[in-house]
């Protein structure tokens, strides 16, 4: 009888989790304008109010504050930034949550895991774990993409066109996840960690060190590792390598018509064309 309390004791404490559709574009929007937070928010507002419009009786400022844990006035910020923005419109009876669809393939891809309530930075650590994917998946296509030439090229042995997909671990320096998400490097560290601590991503390192004596510079540019000369010797330092682990990166094979396709885009283009000449020297 006891452990069957304690069985239904652990039942209740586990957290409800929701799912949550995100738009990419939203967010790549609001990171590079400054206004991740009040995208954050937005979010909790459509997570909290499922028909997507916030009721105007009973103080709806207080309601959202006790849903969400922020302050009055933080909301009342929020709230003027979303409307200026076009995310939320006023009505009769309260206000309207804009929905704004994505035309995406995979739908999941776009989807997010939040607890019953989740904080606002619970929300934007995982608004920043889908643009960090979406940059993974773009540099599990390049290092296809790659595989690719060299197989033309001769350089590499013959791809098998049937083989299955594997999962990709793409590299994430502190740095470049800095940039891409327009925040410090203390703040990319953070949320680095935050991430691998919940269990939502797993880092690995490939190592580093001596790469050749009296280097090339034309071989300092890479996609990945930074590469340096020092007393007439070449060597790398490579960053981490992480595994997602709630929604994985599938690499799949390099087709010719998906080169084809590629090709077309004029930044992949001049890849195309800095690696055929590399391997042509």
């Amino acid at each position: 009888m006891v452990k069957l309390n304690n069985l239904l004791e652990t039942q209740q404490k586990q957290e409800k989790k929701f799912t949550l559709t995100v738009n990419p574009k939203i967010i790549q929007s609001a990171i590079s304008k400054g206004f991740i937070n009040e995208i954050s928010f937005y979010y909790q507002l459509k997570l909290n109010f499922k028909h997507s419009h916030i009721s105007n009786r009973d103080k709806p400022k207080q309601r959202i504050s006790n849903l969400t844990g922020l302050s009055i006035n933080t909301i009342s910020k929020y709230l003027h930034k979303l409307h200026y923005l076009g995310y939320i419109q006023p009505d009769r009876n309260g206000w309207q949550i804009n929905t704004f669809k994505c035309n995406a393939p995979d739908k999941k891809r776009n989807q997010i895991t939040v607890s019953e309530h989740p904080t606002l930075n619970e929300i934007k650590d995982l608004l920043y774990l889908k643009i960090l994917e979406r940059k993974g998946n773009s540099q599990s296509k390049f290092d296809s993409l790659g595989t690719y030439i060299k197989g033309k090229q001769g350089t590499a042995l013959p791809i098998n066109r049937k083989s299955e997909p594997t999962s990709y671990k793409p590299y994430l320096s502190v740095r470049y996840v800095a940039r891409i998400l327009n925040i410090s490097l203390v703040s990319a560290f953070n949320l680095i960690h935050r991430l691998i601590d919940k269990g939502i991503i797993k880092q690995q390192f490939d190592g580093s060190g001596f790469v050749c004596r009296g280097g090339d510079p034309s071989l300092l540019e890479d996609l990945h590792d930074y590469k340096y000369l020092q007393n007439s010797c070449m060597y790398r330092i490579e960053p981490a390598r992480y595994e997602f682990i709630t929604n994985s990166i599938i690499q799949k094979v390099m087709t010719l018509r998906e080169y084809k396709r590629l090709s077309k885009y004029p930044d992949i283009r001049r890849y195309i064309d800095y690696l055929n000449i590399r391997l042509t020297v």
